[in-house]
């Protein structure tokens, strides 16, 4: 019979008892003898009717007995419906099980984690393998990795995997552990294969899921964690305004709050700021208390609450943000290290002179307007053949002009500055600064590169169009937000001369401002962990007067201020990734120490030649402290991955498109998951209706017997 299976095939002869109330019927018929009597003729009409119904009676019970001992028969045969994870065969099958253990399974609802849901259906289906068939386990985290080395029959080692696997801190990379699911069945020869997904399919995380590398004769199978709407609210940010406060500068910490429900929420957030004395590891000593701050936040939104703080020192400062307790604790609380310096330390590079009329000296002028008495800001000047990775360790910014020569290694060296999360701004100036940046740009390939590439040099006045200003300014960017007035001052009064043609913008830049021609003035973009910004104009006197403007010298402090900001936040730490942190410059430490959160020892790997000292994989959320000789000579702050805080899931039709075309079924949580997991695998038991069946053909039996025997 199509789409049904029997489990006691064996018992097929028994169908021959079907013979047995046939033998019967014939051997129990009476013989009809015609007996002419005259009494019999007048009593004819009379049972007429009566005789009609004593005709039949005889063969609807042999009908109804055939079909009872039929069921009967069936019943023990033990039929149940195809199930369509139980088609090994001979050669067995093939199981590869993707178990997403990022944060979002870690989320509790009645006591029972999304993890925990789907961790006893997981365990099932490898209880369930028969002799042949063959497993494996892929646990989906930031780095994912399977149980066993290839799918194979140690099915006890993968069941205490599977039992022993909590939900992690991390965000799981899908894309690698589909991948490496899809490479381990893509292997397997002659057998029948799935793929099972357990996880929660967090849309953040599955937007970009796809399963175009899992074979097309693999069976995929969705195991939903995602029990109905999982509300939550998390703290995803954490920043200063001002983004390099100053000793007693009056600074907010900005909380960035997601609101993870379907009604609008007020959230209140508490502050705990703490300070590190520098080289001591004793208990960090607290600041007064802050007030609470609260935020009406939009469902499935985003808000900001702002608090206020005050470093009174310079030193090292650590900064805890807190919600109220909910289902996902982990992002309850953010972490933000802030180190509180006298001075903002620049290094600028150049060929020219910084004593005479050139764009460097402007530059050098405009950052430290009184060399004798140094301010917030204290710049060192050094020409590209003399830099040393000394001076690019201990400065917050690098500041390009005038270049006009860069030795291949030295530029190698302000590539890995920015890579490691280096700021660094370009003035460009002349055709030799575009093969500077294009030798650049072509140090790592395989980088999303820069914000633009410049190309020639352009002069507006041969040209015809006299001069150049700027337009489309966006105000909106923290490195242009305090201009938007023209009151405080008017970036479309500065006019310029000779600039550069450039190509399109990168995707990943952000453009600041256009000329009025249509080239890129100013744009900001990533470079690693670093940024870029690169300024297709010169303060130099024949490029531009910008260095007449009074716009000039607060310009250039609001883009290093920028620029502080977005370099650190472009290099936020989340547990499973690689946490790297340079030494001190020209220290050569005898021992060098990391303590996680907790205070418990992290292995630390020390690459003394280029002065960095890493943890190849953070496991928790807080702060780690680096120690060299003992002493604390850093502390970073490692917080979840800002998109684990949106619980919403994507519904089964969605994973089915997902799909591409491979056979998928959705099994969605709840009380019933168990048994209709137990129906993909094993079928649909039929043989109890089978008795039913019997039982209601046997009343039936008794019920045409009964009306029979009043007939006669």
């Amino acid at each position: 019979m199509p789409g049904i299976v029997f489990l006691h095939a064996g018992l097929w002869p028994c169908f021959a008892a079907l013979c047995v109330p046939i033998v019967l019927h014939l051997l129990t018929r009476r013989a009809r003898a015609i007996i002419l009597l005259p009494t019999f003729v007048f009593l004819k009409r009379s049972i007429a009717n009566q005789s009609r119904m004593y005709r039949v009676r005889r063969p609807l019970l042999l009908l109804l007995r055939l079909a009872a001992l039929f069921f009967l028969v069936v019943a023990f045969l033990k039929p149940v419906t195809r199930a369509p994870l139980a088609q090994g065969g001979p050669a067995g099958r093939t199981v590869v099980i993707v178990l997403d253990t990022s944060l979002s399974m870690g989320y509790t609802h009645a006591g029972v984690s999304s993890l925990a849901r789907v961790r006893g259906p997981v365990v099932q289906i490898l209880e369930d393998l028969k002799i042949g068939d063959r497993a494996n386990v892929v646990l989906a985290d930031a780095r994912p990795r399977s149980l066993l080395p290839a799918p194979g029959d140690d099915y006890a080692a993968l069941v205490e995997g599977v039992k022993s696997t909590q939900a992690t801190l991390e965000r799981a990379n899908l894309t690698a552990a589909l991948s490496t699911a899809a490479a381990q069945l893509a292997i397997s020869h002659g057998a029948h294969k799935e793929l099972v997904i357990a996880s929660d399919f967090q849309t953040t995380n599955w937007r970009e899921g796809k399963l175009d590398r899992v074979p097309r004769d693999v069976d995929v199978v969705f195991l939903n964690a995602a029990d109905g709407q999982r509300e939550n609210a998390g703290i995803t940010g954490l920043t200063l305004d001002p983004p390099a406060p100053r000793p007693g500068e009056e600074t907010n910490v900005v909380a960035e709050v997601w609101n993870g429900s379907s009604v609008a929420r007020t959230l209140p957030v508490t502050m705990d700021v703490r300070t590190e004395r520098r080289g001591e590891l004793s208990a960090s000593e607290p600041l007064p208390a802050r007030e609470p701050a609260s935020v009406l936040v939009p469902a499935f939104s985003f808000g900001t609450v702002r608090l206020s703080c005050n470093f009174p020192t310079p030193g090292r400062y650590l900064v805890i943000a807190r919600l109220p307790g909910d289902a996902l604790k982990a992002d309850d609380v953010r972490f933000l290290g802030v180190e509180v310096k006298r001075a903002t330390k620049v290094l600028l590079l150049t060929d020219e002179s910084v004593r005479a009329d050139t764009g460097a000296y402007f530059l050098y002028r405009a950052l430290a307007p009184n060399p004798d008495a140094p301010g917030d800001v204290t710049v060192t000047v050094k020409r590209p053949i003399d830099m040393t990775v000394s001076d690019l360790s201990g400065c917050q910014a690098v500041v390009w002009a005038g270049v006009q020569g860069f030795p291949t290694v030295r530029l190698a060296l302000l590539r890995r500055y920015v890579s490691d999360g280096g700021a660094l701004i370009v003035f460009l100036s002349g055709t030799r600064n575009v093969s500077l940046l294009h030798a650049f740009a072509a140090l790592v390939p395989g980088d999303s590169g820069l914000p633009f590439m410049p190309r020639a040099p352009f002069d507006a006045k041969r040209a015809g169009k006299g001069v150049l200003t700027l337009r489309d300014v966006r105000y909106e960017s923290p490195l242009l937000k305090v201009f938007k007035d023209p009151v405080v001052a008017d970036l479309s009064a500065v006019r310029f001369t000779h600039i550069l043609t450039t190509g399109k913008a990168n995707q990943d830049a952000e453009v600041l401002m256009r000329f009025d021609n249509g080239m890129l003035a100013a744009a900001l973009g990533p470079l690693g962990a670093g940024t870029v910004l690169l300024c297709n104009f010169s303060p130099a006197l024949g490029d531009s007067d910008l260095a007449r403007q009074a716009i000039f010298p607060p310009l250039i402090h609001e883009f290093l201020n920028g620029m502080a900001t977005t370099s650190k936040a472009s290099h936020d730490v989340h547990p499973g990734d690689t946490l790297a942190v340079r030494l001190e410059p020209g220290e050569r430490p005898a021992s060098v120490q990391a303590l996680g959160p907790s205070g418990e020892p992290e292995h630390v790997v020390v690459d003394r030649t280029s002065g960095v000292a890493l943890i190849r994989r953070v496991a928790h959320c807080g702060f780690y402290r680096f120690l060299a000789d003992g002493k604390v000579f850093d502390a970073v702050a490692v917080n979840p991955h800002a998109e684990e805080s949106d619980l919403r899931s994507l519904d089964p039709r969605t994973l089915r498109g997902k799909s591409s075309g491979q056979p998928a079924i959705v099994v969605d949580p709840g009380p019933d998951s168990m048994d209709r997991l137990a129906v993909l695998q094993h079928g649909r038991p039929l043989w109890s209706y089978c008795l039913l069946a019997v039982m209601l053909l046997l009343l039936l039996e008794q019920a045409v017997s009964a009306t029979g025997e009043r007939v006669r």
